[in-house]
């Protein structure tokens, strides 16, 4: 508690590194900081045996696949977004393109002299869409 900067921390945690044990290191307050947090974890893994050291190595391959899975999994549900995004948009699209074809088509007829009413039920439009069609020509 005494040990006021970061240097007189650092060299107190150096020189007594090997006789400071997990219960020891837990009690320094001072070693909350993410520098101090780093040296706990080098020491705890230091101090264990060889057996304990396999495990914990073990452990970690299993956290590095499981994050390399989520990753995996976040990255095919975004190919599957984006996927999903064009095959939207292409519908989109497809809609747009045949009603434009439709309004073309009925702007024909009208100039041919079709009747709206005939209009309409040759081409699959709201009647009141080709009476506004009608009008914009008329003017």
């Amino acid at each position: 508690d005494e040990l006021r900067s970061r240097r007189s921390k650092w060299c107190y945690l150096l020189r007594n590194a090997v006789k400071i044990n997990q219960e020891k290191l837990s009690k320094l307050k001072w070693t909350d900081e993410d520098i101090f947090e780093k040296m706990k974890n080098i020491l705890y893994v230091a101090g264990l045996t060889n057996k304990e050291r396999a495990m914990l190595d073990e452990a970690k391959k299993i956290e590095m696949d499981y994050k390399a899975i989520r990753y995996e999994d976040t990255r095919k549900a975004e190919e599957r977004g984006v996927r999903k995004g064009r095959k939207q948009g292409r519908e989109e699209g497809l809609l747009e393109g045949l009603e434009k074809g439709l309004v073309a088509t009925a702007k024909k007829m009208l100039a041919q002299g079709f009747s709206i009413k005939t209009v309409t039920q040759l081409v699959d439009l709201p009647q009141s869409q080709i009476r506004e069609l009608k009008a914009s020509m008329n003017k």
